[in-house]
């Protein structure tokens, strides 16, 4: 199997090359030609005997990394060794220890991004929750606030009649008297005076 047909195997679709998925990235030296080979793998000891077998010169394995997203990350090592890339995912070195030494920083650096990132992950949930019921608990103030506005709306409403029968009262009182009807002693100025000041005390209220 050819590595061109191998790479159009592994590889997939490229709209999935961002979907996490678990494999190996591996790095394989070829001395005689002072390069090395970096490509992923789900069946790491398959590929290598390929390579083995395709390699017109004598190889071994550097290393080889499991991964939970193997495609990104050889993806992401061709992107960084650009200027080393000879042909396909071979590239030059100066030694395979140098080789050795960036590939395996790529991985320790990504391991401590990969952890800040689990923490700010961690402290975002919790904030999410905290925002939650914080929600939650302003609703139940809102919802209470509204019931209490309701309630004086009603007692509101019971004061406006309260008022509205106070002066149909009084507008009768003044019509007995127009017509005589009522005699106008004492004792009922004074009523008619109460009236008039609790109207007055009711509108008050209300403005």
């Amino acid at each position: 199997m050819s590595e061109e047909l191998e790479n159009e195997k592994e590889s997939n679709d490229s709209s999935l090359m961002d979907q996490p998925q678990t494999g190996y990235v591996y790095l394989i030296s070829a001395p005689d030609l002072n390069r090395c080979k970096i490509g992923f793998t789900k069946n790491y000891l398959r590929r290598f005997q390929e390579i083995k077998n395709q390699a017109p010169c004598k190889t071994h394995i550097l290393d080889c990394v499991e991964s939970n997203n193997y495609k990104q990350d050889e993806r992401k090592l061709h992107q960084m060794f650009q200027h080393r890339r000879k042909h396909g995912e071979w590239f030059e070195f100066d030694s395979e220890d140098q080789a050795l030494g960036l590939f395996r920083e790529y991985f320790r650096v990504r391991k401590i991004y990969e952890e800040e990132l689990n923490v700010l992950k961690d402290a975002i949930a919790r904030l999410k929750i905290q925002l939650d019921r914080r929600e939650k608990h302003k609703n139940k103030i809102i919802k209470r606030l509204k019931g209490k506005i309701y309630e004086l709306e009603i007692e509101l409403y019971r004061e406006e009649k309260s008022v509205k029968l106070l002066e149909e009262n009084i507008k009768i009182q003044d019509e007995l008297l127009a017509d005589d009807q009522i005699p106008n002693d004492g004792l009922f100025s004074e009523f008619m005076y109460c009236l008039h000041e609790l109207t007055k005390y009711f509108d008050s209220i209300l403005n």
